[in-house]
């Protein structure tokens, strides 16, 4: 996209003169352009800062137009309102599109029960072969049963006796086991 300098009018401010009037803000006004487009932002997918910035890009380089008369800041707050409309205006679209479905399109997204089988079978398979590997290493068997039954975190630890770099040290051993473990083992 080619960005071409607008034509030069007595009623509407050059590119110079936007960018002399924006570095002419005082604290007041940057407030207000901080307020304006954290609020405008909210609750959609756009982060003030990003809305901020694609409203000082399009004014300096001409996509959007600020008069003479008018205040910068009020021009800018018009733009990222634009900005939001029309991400707002896509994601609408966007939305009914994707939800546009004919009862007769639905999938059921239940798995099989050969899937719900053969996956739970590959899973206890997996786990034979990770207990098989840990058998030799008490504290890896200890972590591996906690972790099985849901223990975590402080509980973890004060159930194995260890402090929190110990506790690092065993998960990224555990973590090494299972890989080696699960290595060239393929999902059904």
């Amino acid at each position: 996209m080619s960005v071409t300098e607008p034509c030069i009018t007595p009623d509407y401010l050059n590119t110079d003169e936007v960018r002399q009037r924006l570095r002419s803000l005082d604290a007041t006004q940057w407030a207000r352009l901080r307020g304006w487009s954290r609020y405008l932002a909210y609750d959609h997918r756009i982060l003030s800062d990003d809305l901020r910035q694609e409203a000082f890009v399009r004014v300096l380089d001409g996509r959007r137009r600020c008069k003479r008369t008018s205040d910068i800041v009020n021009t800018l707050i018009g733009v990222m309102r634009s900005l939001v409309s029309t991400e707002r205006t896509s994601s609408r679209v966007a939305r009914t599109a994707q939800l546009d479905l004919s009862k007769h399109d639905a999938v059921n997204d239940a798995p099989l029960p050969d899937r719900t089988v053969l996956d739970a079978s590959y899973h206890r398979q997996t786990l034979t072969l990770i207990r098989q590997k840990v058998e030799a290493d008490p504290p890896l068997k200890h972590l591996l049963d906690a972790v099985l039954t849901g223990m975590q975190g402080d509980a973890l630890q004060a159930h194995l006796g260890i402090n929190t770099q110990q506790l690092a040290t065993l998960r990224r051993r555990l973590k090494r086991t299972v890989e080696a473990a699960t290595k060239d083992r393929e999902r059904p």
